[in-house]
């Protein structure tokens, strides 16, 4: 018989084939090794203590990115309020603005994630207690009770009296303080979870083994029977117990895995099929554990935001953002005529301002935007005088609004300042009637008139303006008026 000589394709499929095979397998035996690492009702409580602790802290990294963005926001939102440079001041409000949306953006992501592991934890805790008090009463032995009561019977009837006392074996003993942590080899892996082994309350009793009574010193008569007796009656039937006879009791090793069912807690392995469909028949009259396998499928479904740090930020990664565009183009008269700022050819100049004004360089933003304004000195007022304090300290005691509000009024003041020192041209209206018609030769200064324009016309003189509300001035006058700017101050 001819053999078929493999060519150099067929067998690089072959060893691809084996290859993803290989693998399968071995993500495969990843999930059931996680499974198997509860081997019983005490190693099921230290694995589930440590799990309920890996569902606290799953969001730390994201509750300080987002306190992180509180901090940036209220850093920038101060200096915006205190900045003298407008165009500085755009910049800075821009970068408020982001730090904002953000930051509620992670929060409600956040506050949704954070509301399942509550769930989880609580319902974790409740199964710890249920486990502690299994492994309690698997150390149940049945003995004699050995108080004194009157014989009810006489001479037909006897009876016997049990108690439950603590003593027995339960076949597993639970990590003490000191003890090593049972899977500190091969720690717990989360992405790993589809089946867990719970206990079912249903079958708790089913921990608790036989205990064995003997009776012996029997005068004679008793069954000697190699297997079919179950019954008390059976086992007592024709024994002859004589008044010397004693009971001895033996308690089985109790079976600490009895009450374990391997529970579904992903539907599949690559958790395709969500949480809602996995455990859709779950309700409140559900069984113990199968209420905890859907609270701990929803825990680890739950979706955390992605945060990236403004901090790595660079004038690249802002020019690129379409919101830091529209922010500064709303607020820059210099890039107001521009109608569309994600255009990046009507953006070009827009684009080119923001890469340079926050830094082309990896460490220039975080410089120049945080470091820096962080340990800049700004004048507050909280009492009578105004004084100079460190921005980091005024955000670390929410007093960014008296900061905030000063440097608006000494702006507010500056401008009224200025409006008193323009003086508006007016003409007198007596002169221009005067003046009206006359000839350039009969056109005096002294008359108040000046020739002007091909014609004479009243001469125009200044006055100062009063309070910028009411125009006293004529027809031929007018008052210069500024507007302080206004800046929306949300006290934190």
């Amino acid at each position: 018989m001819t053999q078929h000589r493999l060519t150099t394709t067929e067998r690089n499929l072959v060893f691809a084939l084996a290859a993803v095979l290989a693998s399968q397998r071995a993500a495969a035996d990843a999930f059931t090794t996680e499974t198997n690492k509860i081997k019983d009702i005490c190693t099921e409580h230290e694995y589930l203590k440590q799990l309920q602790n890996k569902i606290a802290t799953a969001a730390t990294a994201e509750t300080e990115a987002v306190n992180e963005l509180h901090h940036l926001r209220k850093l920038w939102r101060t200096q915006a309020g205190t900045a003298q440079d407008h165009r500085q001041r755009c910049l800075l409000l821009a970068l408020e603005a982001d730090a904002e949306a953000e930051m509620v953006a992670a929060q409600a992501q956040l506050k949704s994630a954070k509301a399942k592991y509550k769930a989880a934890e609580l319902e974790i805790s409740k199964h710890l207690g249920r486990l502690e008090t299994a492994m309690a009463t698997a150390k149940f032995t049945i003995k004699e009770d050995a108080t004194a009561r009157a014989a009810k019977g006489g001479q037909g009837n006897a009876e016997l009296y049990f108690v439950l006392k603590p003593g027995g074996n339960r076949g597993c003993e639970p990590r003490g303080t000191n003890d090593p942590d049972p899977f500190q080899a091969d720690p717990l892996k989360t992405d790993k979870i589809t089946n867990l082994k719970l206990t079912n309350l249903d079958k708790l009793h089913e921990n608790n083994a036989e205990t064995e009574v003997t009776i012996t010193a029997s005068s004679s008569g008793c069954p000697n029977d190699g297997g079919s007796l179950t019954s008390t009656q059976q086992r007592l039937a024709s024994c002859n117990i004589g008044a010397g006879a004693a009971a001895t009791f033996a308690t089985t090793t109790s079976k600490t895995t009895t009450a374990q069912e391997t529970t579904e807690v992903f539907k599949e392995n690559a958790r395709t099929t969500s949480c809602q469909n996995t455990h859709a028949a779950t309700n409140d009259a559900s069984p113990a554990h199968k209420k905890l396998a859907k609270k701990i499928c929803e825990a680890l479904e739950a979706r955390r935001p992605t945060i990236t740090a403004m901090r790595t930020y660079t004038g690249q990664t802002l020019a690129d953002k379409s919101s830091t565009r529209k922010l500064i183009r709303n607020c820059d008269p210099t890039f107001q005529t521009i109608d569309d700022a994600d255009d990046n050819a009507k953006a070009k100049e827009l684009t080119d301002y923001i890469k340079k004004a926050y830094g082309e360089s990896p460490n220039d933003f975080s410089k120049n935007f945080i470091e820096n304004l962080e340990n800049q000195n700004v004048q507050t007022r909280q009492g009578r005088n105004a004084e100079s304090k460190k921005v980091s300290d005024l955000i670390a005691s929410s007093a960014i609004g008296p900061a905030i509000t000063h440097s608006e009024g000494q702006r507010i003041q500056r401008e009224l300042e200025a409006e008193k020192k323009v003086a508006p041209a007016t003409a007198d209206s007596k002169n221009e009637e005067k003046c009206k018609g006359k000839p350039v030769g009969e056109c005096k200064d002294k008359d108040g008139c000046v020739f002007k324009e091909g014609k004479c016309v009243a001469k125009v003189t200044t006055t100062t303006a009063t309070d910028g509300k009411t125009n006293t001035t004529t027809s031929h006058s007018f008052v210069i008026k500024t507007s302080p700017l206004l800046l929306s101050v949300l006290l934190f």
